[in-house]
């Protein structure tokens, strides 16, 4: 099964991904 992510389901993803990253930044500085 070919699986394709819409350009909005894409673009979701990303934002998440970015969110990840964002949050995981915070804490590592947190920490410090």
């Amino acid at each position: 099964m070919i699986m394709r992510l819409s350009g909005e389901e894409r673009r979701g993803h990303e934002i998440r991904e970015l969110l990840a990253e964002l949050a995981f930044s915070l804490d590592v500085e947190g920490l410090n």
